[in-house]
């Protein structure tokens, strides 16, 4: 349709309709605007080198906002580094349950005999880093570009529950009973191992860990393509894509 013909069919429509046409145009721009590209961590464990290659693939990829499914220390010896860049980045962040533990029992580690030991494997940090882990949420909702994303570590009742691909259905079903309602996406951590299942319109996520010393660790990290859901694994110490297939659950 030409310009003038285009005026032409304008020139025709009342107020209503002009109204109507204008809220379709400004909900279109709204939806075309808001695509985005999340940074999607889980078990960093003190795993500086995991964190940072991590952090240099969602550079690549243009990513602006990071989520983390939780566990930051324990392990690896470089937790008060990365809370601090996670402070400094503004990554949004909640508790695993390897957090809730160096909390606890901080003052113990401390006094122990082989304190330099602890350290080494992540159970010592700082002060600083003690305040910081003390103010991260059991779990956390956010929405980016439509999706209402919930973000806990094991299951959203428990840091110790794990949800993998063969996991019992009960558990899927719990899930998607609790809350498919209320959110669009599930993002979890604590098993070390991706995930990506499909629940009707819900969508359960996990990108494996940062962490990437044990045969059991996937050393990957996610980004996740909203509104998409395109859901994309790497590999954070070569930086490749790992194939994740969808499963239906």
């Amino acid at each position: 349709m030409d310009l003038n013909r285009l005026l032409e069919e304008i020139n025709k429509l009342d107020a209503d309709d002009l109204l109507v046409a204008h809220q379709q145009v400004l909900r279109r721009q709204q939806a075309l605007g808001s695509h985005e590209v999340v940074g999607i961590l889980a078990d960093i464990h003190g795993d500086l080198e995991g964190f940072r290659n991590a952090l240099v693939i969602f550079e690549q990829h243009g990513v602006k906002r990071i989520l983390c499914a939780g566990d930051v220390v324990d392990r690896g010896s470089s937790a008060d580094e990365i809370v601090h860049i996670i402070q400094e980045m503004g990554i949004i962040c909640i508790a695993g349950n390897h957090d809730r533990t160096v909390v606890t029992n901080q003052a113990r580690w401390r006094a122990k005999d082989n304190a330099e030991r602890l350290r080494e494997v992540g159970r010592i940090v700082s002060d600083e880093t003690i305040e910081f882990l003390k103010t991260l949420p059991d779990f956390d909702h956010i929405t980016i570009a439509g999706k209402r994303i919930l973000i806990a570590h094991g299951v959203p009742w428990s840091d110790v529950i794990g949800v993998f691909p063969d996991s019992r259905q009960s558990t899927f079903d719990r899930i998607y009973r609790e809350y498919g309602e209320d959110y669009d996406i599930i993002l979890l951590g604590h098993t070390h191992h991706p995930i990506h299942a499909q629940i009707d319109a819900l969508t359960i996520l996990n990108p494996g860990s940062i962490y990437g010393v044990t045969i059991g660790d996937s050393h990957t990290c996610a980004i996740l393509k909203l509104p998409s859901l395109d859901f994309d694994l790497y590999d954070v110490h070569s930086g490749k894509q790992v194939e994740l297939d969808i499963i239906q659950r």
